[in-house]
């Protein structure tokens, strides 16, 4: 049976006869409209049928799909649009005899390739002004994300199968530490613990996940697969030390890839792949949970972009500038799509309104209500003018009730602020209404204002020589020194659009983002002093002491403000985490199998903080620091680790050769050796280590160890500073608003203070911000969706393990989940100090 043919039910097809048959009665061709009417006279159209309208633009339905019939007649052949404003027949068209089947057939014949095309221009359209946009971000962030480039060009460097697998793939994945590992996930460190754990298993794995001849969704399920064999098996002989999950996701696993295949494969992220799509793509396919068939459609889409970057000559050209001998030079692009995704998706802010369109609009819908109320506030007092344009709207239902609140100062709690409740809320802060008059009854002065929650960031009114309000200006009053400052010039009501019954205009926008900015720009200075001056205390602190510890409750951002503070220092860092397999030969130093002459033999070798030391001694200046972060210390067995290390890192002993410990393999190191006559830590190496408090190991931490460390606790309070930084949210995605941050804060703020009455828990349990973080991760989900997955997939496994074993477990996990997922108000609306001038 021969296969039935597709057919289209598309309504705009009965227009393909008519409108064939109306220009052969014109002559072969003519204008639109007079095509347009010959059909009208032709079928006797009814005036309600010409002047249909539909949609939510009121779209002319008649002239819409006469105008779809014209273009896929264009398509199949039968008109000619060379002419512009001209619609003509081709020779097909003036002898076609145009029947509903055929209709079908062009229509289903061209709909494809004329999607497609429209899909093409469209990219291009946008890809366009995505890549203006990157190039200047290439220019000024090259100097991070050089990164890389050499961690290709490393890896491929020192990729040889010949050599010890777990050797030979530490050299190789030397700089792409950074690409795989970040706060709460360590893809590379748990392959060097697979590594030890089952090396034969990790080195099949990755063979076969670099062998092209095997379908790629099976090689990527297989290294999955693999992966939990061995952290199965690891638990089972290991029920203390229990590996809890496995980091080896589509991202981590497409970073492999690329690694090996620089020039064919890209590192998958789903927040930055997403965002990147929905700024390309009209009808995104990249969806939550979809998993392989992300990956692989995130490969296709970034194929497009590699083609588009090759293609764009000025883009080409400063990429090629900026590579240095270090880089791997990338002849398809492929690093340079990866890098265009991770600057698009965290800097272009350009398409803002095309996904937040509605709360934007909503803002400044909101805005320009409180303005006018603001405005007719102050007429009202200050004239009594009940003939204002702003009264009816916005006073007189407060004064016929008798609640109108002439006075007071809605920062400080009063109910005036009831009467801009609806508008006060913006993403990034409360806007607040203060009225107080001066000498009397006189409401002219700047102690009339609208301001930002707790600032002197304020709007005032400029006033005329009639006693009316001309304009409203950005003002801001320093409690400090007691001093005011207009910022720029009064804006007009009309140039604002005030009272003009239309929506906002981009005057008016324009006066809010910069209201909005002043703020941020403060908030940022406030938290930049703080900060400041808490990160100068921690330096001073580890200068004196040479040895620091910082303890706290999970998730607190030990880490991060340890890496911090060595960059922070100008100083040359190194990290290391310790976990029950590191020990003394990974530390200090020991005996490793080399291969000489087809031989295999032993070798004494550094170990990392060994050689670490060594090259602080090397590099010939001892003013540069030197600073060696140990990552959850307790976990290793640190008498055993720092062995007789223990007498060389007390800080009297720093760089005292006189004081030089004989290490164990001493008899080994030969001449020439910089510690050939003992080991001794210099001056300007400096020890940071983090640990949990209630990790069950800390206890295993002896008396000797602990008083050559000074110890500082990070609370979850201190912690909450993590989350006002940009960079901190970097690896799970783009940084919320300022309000989602501060409800965010505010939040676990109520949880901490809840497991804190929870019984058995205390502080120590308390949870830090670097949980937040993961918010990112669940950006294209409403709020209450994303604080439910945030609840589910982080927080309560967390906070079950500190319950595990005591009674009543649901209900005081019940009573936890309330205090996260219920909104917080923040108290400090009616307890803030009066920062202004009254």
């Amino acid at each position: 049976m021969a296969e039935e043919k597709k057919k289209s039910n598309a309504e705009f097809l009965k227009w393909f006869k008519p409108l064939i048959e109306a220009l052969k009665e014109l002559g072969g061709s003519a204008t639109p409209e007079q095509t347009r009417n010959k059909i009208i006279e032709d079928l006797n159209l009814s005036d309600d049928v010409v002047n249909e309208l539909y949609g939510k633009s009121n779209t002319n339905k008649f002239s819409n799909q006469v105008e779809f019939a014209r273009n896929y007649l264009v398509y199949g052949g039968y008109l000619d649009k060379s002419k512009p404003g001209i619609w003509a027949l081709t020779e097909s068209g003036k002898t076609v005899e145009m029947t509903d089947s055929l209709a079908s057939d062009i229509f289903v014949t061209n709909a494809a390739t004329h999607a497609k095309k429209e899909e093409d221009s469209s990219f291009n359209e946008k890809i366009e002004g995505l890549i203006a946009f990157y190039r200047k971000s290439f220019v000024q962030n090259w100097s991070d994300e050089k990164f890389k480039w050499e961690a290709v060009k490393c890896f491929q460097d020192n990729w040889n199968e010949n050599e010890e697998f777990e050797i030979m793939f530490k050299k190789a994945t030397k700089k792409a530490g950074n690409l795989l590992g970040s706060v709460g996930s360590y893809p590379l460190a748990q392959i060097f613990d697979f590594t030890k754990e089952d090396s034969n298993r990790t080195k099949e794995m990755f063979a076969k996940l670099y062998d092209e001849s095997i379908p790629l969704e099976e090689r990527i399920e297989n290294f999955k697969d693999q992966s939990m064999l061995i952290i199965d098996n690891h638990n089972k002989s290991n029920p203390s030390e229990k590996w809890i999950s496995s980091f080896q996701n589509e991202n981590s696993i497409s970073t492999y890839l690329w690694l090996r295949y620089p020039d064919k494969y890209y590192i998958y992220k789903f927040s930055e792949l997403s965002k990147v799509e929905r700024l390309l793509t009209d009808k995104p396919v990249i969806k939550k949970g979809n998993g392989i068939s992300n990956l692989l459609a995130g490969f296709e889409l970034y194929n497009k972009l590699a083609e588009a970057l090759k293609e764009d000559e000025e883009i080409t050209r400063i990429f090629r500038e900026f590579l240095t001998e270090s880089c791997y030079p990338d002849p398809e692009f492929r690093t340079l799509a990866i890098d265009f995704g991770f600057q698009i998706s965290r800097y272009y802010r350009d398409s803002v309104d095309e996904f937040e369109s509605n709360d934007m609009d909503n803002e400044y819908k909101n805005f320009k209500c409180i303005l006018e109320y603001f405005v007719s506030h102050l007429e009202y007092v200050q004239n009594q003018d009940t003939d204002f344009i702003g009264y009816n709207k916005y006073i007189k239902e407060y004064v016929d009730e008798g609640t109108f609140k002439k006075t007071g100062r809605g920062w400080k709690g009063d109910s005036i602020r009831k009467q801009i409740e609806k508008w006060e809320q913006y993403d990034i802060s409360k806007i607040f209404i203060a009225v107080t008059p001066n000498h009397g009854n006189d409401y002219k002065s700047n102690l009339c204002y609208l301001n930002w929650k707790g600032t002197g960031i304020n709007i005032i009114a400029d006033w005329n020589k009639e006693n009316h309000i001309s304009g409203l200006c950005l003002h801001v009053y320093n409690d400090e020194n007691r001093t005011r400052k207009n910022i720029g010039s009064a804006k007009s009501l009309s140039a604002l659009g005030l009272f003009d019954d239309l929506p906002p205009n981009q005057e008016l926008k324009q006066f809010l983002d910069d209201f909005k900015k002043l703020l941020t720009d403060d908030h940022q200075n406030v938290i930049n002093e703080i900060e400041e001056k808490k990160m100068e205390e921690l330096i001073e602190q580890l200068k004196s002491a040479k040895n620091l510890i910082f303890t706290g409750a999970p998730g607190t951002g030990k880490t991060f403000l340890a890496e911090e503070i060595a960059e922070k220092m100008g100083a040359e860092h190194k990290l290391v985490q310790f976990h029950p397999s590191y020990d003394y030969t990974d530390f200090v130093e020991g005996l490793r199998p080399v291969e000489k002459n087809g031989s295999l033999g032993f070798e004494r070798k550094d170990g990392a903080f060994k050689e670490f030391c060594k090259d602080a001694i090397e590099s010939n200046n001892s003013e540069k620091p030197f600073v060696f972060i140990i990552d959850e210390i307790n976990r290793g067995e640190v008498s055993k680790i720092f062995g007789e290390l223990f007498y060389a890192i007390d800080s009297g002993y720093r760089g005292r050769k006189d004081k030089a410990v004989q290490t164990q393999y001493q008899n080994l190191i030969k001449d020439g050796d910089t510690f050939k006559d003992g080991f001794y830590v210099p001056e300007n190496v400096y020890i940071i280590g983090t640990m949990n408090d209630i990790d069950r190991s800390v206890e295993s931490i002896d008396f000797a160890f602990r008083r050559r460390f000074t110890w500082k606790e990070i609370t979850a309070e201190d912690s909450m500073a993590i989350l006002d930084k940009d960079d901190a949210w970097k690896s799970y995605g783009s940084k919320p608003s300022s309000g989602t941050v501060e409800d965010l804060k505010n939040r676990l703020r109520n949880l901490n203070e809840e497991i804190s009455r929870t019984d058995g828990l205390n502080s120590s349990y308390h949870i830090g911000a670097s949980y937040l973080l993961k918010y990112a991760m669940y950006e294209e989900y409403g709020e209450s969706e994303v604080l439910a997955k945030l609840w589910d997939n982080h927080l309560k496994c967390v906070l079950f393990e500190y319950l595990r074993g005591r009674p009543q477990i649901e209900d005081a996990l019940e009573s936890l989940k309330s205090s996260f997922m219920n909104k917080v108000e923040d108290s400090s609306d009616e307890l803030e100090e009066e920062n202004q001038e009254s």
